[in-house]
């Protein structure tokens, strides 16, 4: 479970920005929708909202770069370039990036982070608190020179810096030598998270990923029942499934079509019930707003199983706001331990006090000079019962546009 994640100098985000999971203390709203770890309660749910423009996508982004960074840094080769997008300043340009991301994995709360730019990790560290109290495991702050907490963890690791590489995370080159904390920190990336960017364009990774078509998982009888379930409560009208295994000769991605590979694809036909009777239509037949359903249904049933992060950008893309409600709803009620919802949207009906806890809600404001911030609304004085979405949309958080009448009579 991510306990916080911050950036500073990547793309709109100048400045440190942090994304905290912590409860707001004094709130005793939607209990179900927090989890208690290590004696504290953190939100499963975060909302955020702001301006088209203002850097919303972006901190979702920010937490992939990190994600692709550490999962791939492994296979990293000396000639290798390290994912780097700095604010646009001649400044910031010559700064590195910097990532930091506290989380929980097996009982254990880790503190991980690192800096980059393009060519090289110019600083790297790692925390754990096994037994409560937080020790340094090694922090690096060039190729060459590293500190260790302890002389146990010194005696563990420093063997090891041979083999690294100033474009490769340590973390990375101690999980290759099978060390436990750092196989821990690989391992909570690789598995607990689900990126779903762009209008839930749903193929910006491997298309496998997050396509249920390219997934085995639709043609097993326990994940169809709760398909078939999950679409009748959002009141779309489908009673039956079935699924054709085609294989593929190709990889279908944004550059074209990759090399020769051995995949299959599953081509997924819906029963409708209708006045004349059952009619079946092919999956791509069925409205934007239902595959929405369709591929959100899958993200659902397997963070329900297991911890599971899913960040949907423009969540309120083709999905009526009864839907959407209906959607996060399900999510505080049936989500595995550990598993969070975390999404942008313009969907102001959400901010209720009945669904959304104050300190679950993220307003995002960009300034004249392109420099994005984020404030909670846990940093207002808000009561309870507040009309939280008339209150927004009049102005008093932020976080709105400001329009201007471009089409005035001559």
């Amino acid at each position: 479970m991510i306990l916080s994640f911050s950036v500073e100098n990547y793309k709109s985000f100048k400045n440190k920005t942090t994304l905290d999971f912590e409860c707001y203390g004094a709130f005793k709203e939607n209990p179900k929708s927090t989890e208690a770890v290590f004696d504290q309660k953190y939100n499963k749910v975060v909302a955020m909202y702001g301006p088209n423009a203002t850097g919303k996508t972006s901190l979702l982004d920010a937490l992939r770069t990190m994600w692709n960074i550490v999962s791939k840094s492994a296979n990293t080769t000396p000639d290798s370039s390290i994912p780097f997008f700095p604010f646009f300043s001649d400044e910031c340009i010559k700064k590195p990036s910097s990532f930091d991301i506290t989380f929980s994995y097996k009982g254990i709360k880790y503190r991980y982070g690192f800096s980059n730019n393009q060519k090289e990790i110019l600083s790297e560290y790692l925390f754990a608190s096994p037994k409560g109290r937080e020790i340094l495991l090694f922090e690096r702050h060039s190729k060459e020179s590293f500190s260790y907490g302890s002389n146990e963890s010194e005696k563990k690791y420093k063997q090891f810096q041979k083999f690294s590489l100033p474009n490769r995370l340590f973390v990375s080159t101690l999980s290759l030598w099978n060390q436990p904390f750092a196989n821990d920190v690989l391992s909570f990336f690789q598995e607990s998270f689900t990126f779903e960017m762009a209008n839930q364009n749903f193929l910006f990774l491997e298309p496998q990923s997050s396509n249920p078509f390219f997934d085995p998982l639709i043609t097993e009888p326990e994940y169809k029942r709760f398909l078939l379930s999950f679409l009748s409560f959002a009141d779309i009208n489908i009673c039956d499934l079935k699924v054709e295994k085609t294989k593929l000769g190709f990889l279908p991605n944004n550059k074209g079509l990759s090399t020769s590979i051995n995949e299959f694809y599953y081509h997924v036909s819906f029963c409708h019930d209708t006045s004349e009777g059952k009619k079946w239509l092919p999956s791509e037949f069925e409205s934007s707003g239902t595959n929405a359903l369709i591929f959100i249904s899958r993200l659902f049933y397997l963070s329900f199983q297991k911890e599971q992060t899913i960040f949907i950008d423009e969540f309120d893309s083709s999905l009526h706001p009864e839907i959407q409600r209906f959607l996060v709803q399900a999510f505080i009620n049936n989500a595995h331990f550990g598993s969070q919802l975390v999404f942008t949207t313009q969907n102001t009906s959400l901010m209720t006090n009945d669904l959304l806890r104050r300190d679950q809600i993220d307003f995002f404001e960009k300034d004249s000079d392109g420099v994005s911030t984020v404030h909670n609304l846990s940093e207002y004085k808000v009561r309870k019962n507040s009309d939280l979405e008339k209150d927004y949309l009049m102005g008093r958080y932020g976080a709105i546009p400001m329009i201007v009448d471009y089409f005035k009579e001559n």
